[in-house]
């Protein structure tokens, strides 16, 4: 769109916003709908907060990964936390560092971001072979090797310009992408305890993210 209509870049930037938030509407819209109503599964203990008690039950599932799980599930957890918190954040400081260092315009960004999404397609479907090739964690293992070789090794061999290398790269780091988001709740999957997968699933969910705001603050 940018290119056919020939849009700046604060252009660009406010079609993007405003296609985003239509759509994050539709989506919110869906979820609420299709949710429908449920009981709750748990009270709030007596004199305890809503604000307080999510907190606590979490300091309580920790404590209980260490001691029944510290080896397995507990070291698994904490490296997703990581792990996840490095990817999140490489995304949004790519953006920057194109901008600013490799000198390319909002459509050409935009562009970069269509072939890291694309990528992650076929890299999901390579994530199904490499683990029944090897094993689940072991091609988690070798997909974050990978992007951490990409993310080591190419940037100082770019320069000023170069769109087409990066689309290169680009490929690949979709590729990995694609890779690990699968791969990570594969292994979850696996080791997770029988009949606790209800509650440990939110967990997961909150040790992906819990520091993803960390890279980019940095």
């Amino acid at each position: 769109v940018g290119y056919k209509w020939e849009f700046k870049d604060q252009h660009v930037a406010q079609f993007s916003q405003s296609i985003g938030a239509v759509m994050m509407a539709i989506y919110f819209y869906l979820a609420w709908y299709f949710a429908g109503r449920r009981e709750a599964a748990r009270m709030v203990p007596e004199h305890e907060s809503l604000a307080t008690a999510g907190f606590k039950q979490v300091i309580r599932t920790w404590k209980g990964l260490i001691k029944f799980y510290r080896r397995s599930l507990a070291m698994f957890l904490i490296g997703a936390i990581f792990s996840s918190a490095a990817f999140g954040g490489l995304l949004i400081v790519l953006v920057t560092y194109l901008k600013v260092s490799i000198l390319l315009d909002s459509k050409q960004i935009g562009i970069i971001i269509i072939i890291l999404t694309v990528c992650s397609i076929p890299g999901s479907i390579l994530a199904h072979w490499l683990a029944s090739k090897f094993s689940p964690l072991t091609a988690l293992k070798i997909s974050i090797a990978l992007t951490i070789g990409l993310t080591a090794l190419i940037p100082p061999f770019l320069q000023e310009k170069m769109f087409l290398e990066v689309c290169i790269v680009a490929i690949g780091l979709g590729v990995n992408l694609g890779l690990y988001n699968v791969l990570i709740s594969l292994v979850f999957s696996v080791i997770v305890p029988k009949n606790q997968a209800a509650e440990l699933g939110g967990f997961f969910t909150y040790c992906i993210v819990v520091f993803s705001w960390v890279l980019p603050l940095a």
